[in-house]
C-alpha cells in the first residue's frame, strides 16, 4: 500500500498541483478545483473537505508542510523540486507519526547529488495564457553538494478569477559525513497570488462554465500568501543495521484571503523530528524496527474583516490560535519464516488547542491524547506481497 511517482512521469506536462502528480495512484482521489487548489483524499479520509489540506500529511523529505494544528495549503508545495513522490496509504504513514487518517504524501526533493542535469532551463506555455519558466543548477564539490531552483508561473485560468501568479525559490545545501551519512539545509521562499472564482449552480454552469460567481467578482475573492521555510536535517548510518534520520524546521506564512469576509493571518510553525531504523536478526529470524518522535508547535494571528469590494471593512474578528502536537511511534516486523512476517506497532499522541478571542476578550483551550495500535501480517515471495493490517487512526481537529 505504498506508491512511488517518479518525476519523469510528469516532467513532460504542466504539473501544477497534487492532482497533476497523483492522478494515476490507486486509492487516491485528487480533484482539481482551480489553480493548485484541490480536494485530496486517500481511502476516503477527509473526503468532505472540499478545499485545503486535511486528513493527509503532506511532507517534504519527511518534514510536514502543515500548520501546527494539521491544516494547511497545497500551494506551499513546489512540485518542480521533487525527484520522486512517495504515497503512504492509511496506517502505512505511521513512520511519519500517528496524527493523520488518510496517510502521507512525501516529496523527496532533488539535490546536488541527484539532479539529472548540472544546468537546466525549462519553459512551458499553453491554454488560457499559461506560462511557466524554471532555471536550476546543481552539482557536487568535494563533500558538499548544492542545488538551486527558481521558477515562475502565470495563468489566466479557465474561469474568471481563477488566475494565478507565483514565484518560488529553493536552495538545497548538503555535506556528506560518510558513505551513507549527511547533513542538509533546505531553504525555500514563495510568493503566491491565486484568484478564487467561487461556486456556481448547475444552471449557471450549463449556461457559462467559465464565469465566476457574482459574489467572487464583487468581493474580488483571492488567496494570496508569502511563504518562508527552512529545514535542517540529517541522515546518519550509525552501524550496518542502524540508521537515524532527524531534523528541525520552521515555516512562516503571511496570508490575505478575501472571500465573503477578508481573512488575514500571520502563521508560524516550528518542529523537530527523529526516527531510528533498525534491521537485523532475532534468534536467526529476520526482523526490523523503526521508532521515533515528532513535535510541532505554532500559532496563527488572525484578523477578520467585512469584505468591502476586496478591501478591509469593519473588523469582525481578532484571534490568536495556538496549537502543539507530539507523536511517539514505533513499528516492528518479525519474520516467522523467510516469507511470513508478523507486524505490530503503535503511536501515542498528544495535541493542544488554545484559542483567544481578543475582540471579545475571552478564550478557551483543550487537549487531546490517544493511543493507536496496529497489528498485521505480511507474506512475500519474489515480487509478490499479500498483507493484512488492522490500524486505529486518530486525527485531532484543526481550528
Amino acid at each position: 500500500a505504498v506508491a512511488v511517482v517518479a518525476a519523469e512521469t510528469f516532467e513532460d506536462r504542466l504539473a501544477i498541483g497534487m492532482p497533476d502528480i497523483l492522478r494515476d495512484v490507486p486509492g487516491v482521489l485528487a480533484n482539481k478545483r482551480y489553480g493548485e487548489e484541490s480536494r485530496l483524499s486517500i481511502r476516503g479520509s477527509g473526503i468532505g473537505q472540499g478545499f485545503h489540506q486535511r486528513g493527509v500529511l503532506i511532507a517534504e523529505n519527511g518534514v510536514s508542510f502543515a500548520d501546527a494544528d494539521g491544516f494547511s495549503d497545497f500551494q506551499k508545495v513546489d512540485v518542480l523540486t521533487a525527484r520522486l513522490v512517495e504515497v503512504y496509504k492509511g496506517g502505512n504513514a505511521l513512520r511519519f507519526g500517528g496524527a493523520q487518517l488518510g496517510g502521507a504524501v512525501n516529496l523527496v526533493t532533488t539535490n546536488g547529488r541527484t539532479t539529472p542535469s548540472t544546468l537546466l532551463l525549462r519553459a512551458e506555455g499553453g491554454s488560457y495564457d499559461s506560462w511557466r519558466g524554471q532555471a536550476t543548477a546543481g552539482g557536487v564539490i568535494g563533500k558538499f553538494d548544492l542545488y538551486g531552483s527558481i521558477n515562475g508561473y502565470k495563468a489566466d485560468g479557465y474561469r474568471e478569477r481563477s488566475d494565478s501568479e507565483q514565484l518560488r525559490g529553493t536552495i538545497n545545501l548538503g555535506y556528506r559525513l560518510g558513505e551513507d551519512s549527511e547533513i542538509r539545509l533546505i531553504a525555500t521562499a514563495a510568493t503566491i497570488e491565486q484568484g478564487v472564482p467561487g461556486t456556481l449552480t448547475l444552471a449557471q454552469t450549463r449556461a457559462n462554465p467559465r464565469q465566476a460567481s457574482a459574489a467572487a467578482l464583487a468581493g474580488r475573492w483571492s488567496r494570496d500568501q508569502d511563504v518562508r521555510r527552512v529545514t535542517l536535517q540529517t541522515r546518519l548510518r550509525l552501524s550496518e543495521g542502524l540508521v537515524f534520520e532527524g531534523g528541525v524546521y520552521a515555516t512562516g506564512t503571511d496570508l490575505r484571503h478575501p472571500i465573503p469576509i477578508v481573512i488575514e493571518q500571520d502563521i508560524h510553525t516550528e518542529g523537530a523530528f527523529g526516527r531510528f531504523d533498525l534491521s537485523g536478526e532475532i534468534g536467526g529470524h529476520r526482523a526490523d524496527l523503526f521508532f521515533g518522535a515528532s513535535f510541532r508547535t505554532g500559532a496563527v494571528d488572525q484578523q477578520i474583516y467585512a469584505n468591502n469590494a476586496g478591501n478591509n471593512g469593519m473588523k469582525m474578528g481578532d484571534a490568536l490560535q495556538k496549537a502543539s502536537g507530539l507523536d511517539l511511534f514505533a513499528e516492528g516486523r518479525f519474520f516467522v519464516t523467510p516469507e511470513l512476517a508478523l507486524v505490530a506497532g503503535a503511536s501515542w499522541g498528544h495535541a493542544s488547542r488554545d484559542f483567544t478571542n481578543r475582540l471579545a476578550n475571552r478564550g478557551d483551550e483543550t487537549e487531546f491524547e490517544w493511543l493507536a495500535p496496529r497489528f498485521g501480517a505480511l507474506w512475500e515471495r519474489g515480487g509478490t506481497q499479500v498483507y493484512f493490517n488492522v490500524t486505529k487512526s486518530i486525527e485531532p481537529p484543526a481550528f
